[in-house]
């Protein structure tokens, strides 16, 4: 895998870089968590760090580019990015719990009754 940086957006403010690479595979494209490993490889920092925004991909391509973020520090990062985002580069994804037999509609209760009529 071969990445090229194309553009690259300092943001003192929000204490982030906006980073697009193009990105050359050669078979099917990289996974997010292997985006994050090699940009952060690039740019010198922490992987945890990195937030890839897009994948954008052409069919019957071999080059993808990429859309990510750089932060200074894990503070900023979960202050400013969505919580899903988060998730999906950390792999923890929080369960709801399931809804026990006295919180299931009351739609399942009626059929029931009927059947013993």
């Amino acid at each position: 895998m071969k990445l090229e940086i194309l553009k690259e957006t300092e943001t003192p403010l929000l204490g982030r870089k906006r980073v697009n690479v193009q990105v050359t595979f050669q078979n099917v494209t990289p996974s997010r968590k292997e985006l994050c490993k090699h940009v952060a490889a690039l740019l010198k920092t922490n992987e945890n760090l990195v937030i890839i925004k897009h994948i954008y991909s052409r069919f019957g391509k071999r080059v993808a580019k990429v859309v990510c973020h750089a932060y200074q520090d894990e503070k900023t990062l979960k202050a400013l990015e969505e919580q899903h985002m988060i998730e999906r580069h950390t792999g923890k994804q929080e369960k709801k719990p399931e809804a026990t037999a006295e919180e299931k509609p009351a739609a399942a209760k009626p059929k029931e009754e009927a059947k013993a009529a």
